[in-house]
């Protein structure tokens, strides 16, 4: 159900890969975290519905006041709705309002690598002595990428900062003996068109990772399917199916 940052709903209970995580060893088995830099699409809030005035008198003072007023409802997820003699609009609920009950911890819009980064460390300090699946979101060359354009400074700037950070973690997984025994994945949600600020046909993502099990490339569809697999989840059980193969799988 969330086909773009304007189409969406709450994603149904159990479909994530931390409640599956869950659901396959326990709660007090493994310990669950999404750890986010974004807020808005990347986020855990519930339905709204406002009265349909309110609603168009913000909107029209909003960021968004330029668009057209349908145009306004879509990129919001929303829809106008009759109660009587009254008009609402509906906002669905975001993504992760089902999902944040199914993992131990969800925490968004920290908004800098380094906010991101400092939580993820504590966290799995807190949780060093069991089996963990954490999920540490960096935005900053989603931003600058949208503002400055793939190939500018500032983007490359953004991801070297991407990189940093990531070393720090896993700098502190090897000092605290946890590297050899933790599986890291480092991917990407989508590309950008080359020296554009949009990526509107930028389908190629990269991902690095220590697990020396990866045989092939593969699509975004995949990862899911390799992480729950290297976990040591049958995902042929799985209930709903996964789309995607294991990457660990020719």
């Amino acid at each position: 159900g969330v086909h773009s940052n304007g189409k969406y709903q709450p994603i149904p209970k159990g479909y994530t890969i931390f409640e599956r995580a869950e659901k396959a060893f326990g709660d007090d088995k493994v310990y669950t975290a999404m750890i986010v830099a974004k807020s808005g699409h990347v986020d855990a809030a519930g339905p709204v519905k406002v009265p349909y005035q309110r609603w168009k008198t913000r909107s029209e003072k909003g960021p968004l006041k330029n668009l057209p007023e349908q145009a306004r409802l879509r990129r919001n997820g929303m829809k106008v709705i009759q109660e009587g003699a009254r008009r609402f609009v509906v906002a669905p609920g975001k993504p992760y309002f089902n999902a944040k009950d199914g993992m131990d911890l969800f925490v968004n819009g920290l908004k800098t690598d380094e906010a991101v980064s400092t939580r993820t460390l504590s966290e799995i300090e807190k949780n060093k002595d069991k089996r963990f699946l954490i999920f540490a979101h960096f935005a900053r060359p989603d931003h600058d990428g949208h503002q400055f354009g793939e190939g500018s400074k500032e983007y490359s700037a953004g991801l070297k900062e991407d990189d940093e950070w990531t070393g720090k973690i896993i700098k502190r997984l090897k000092e605290m003996n946890l590297y050899k025994d933790t599986t890291v994945y480092v991917v990407v949600d989508h590309g950008f068109d080359v020296g554009k600020t949009t990526h509107r046909n930028a389908p190629y993502v990269f991902m690095a990772t220590n697990d020396t099990e990866v045989r092939r490339p593969g699509d975004r569809a995949d990862i899911g399917p390799t992480v729950l697999k290297r976990l040591g989840i049958d995902i042929a059980k799985l209930e709903p199916p996964l789309f995607g193969k294991p990457l660990t799988e020719r």
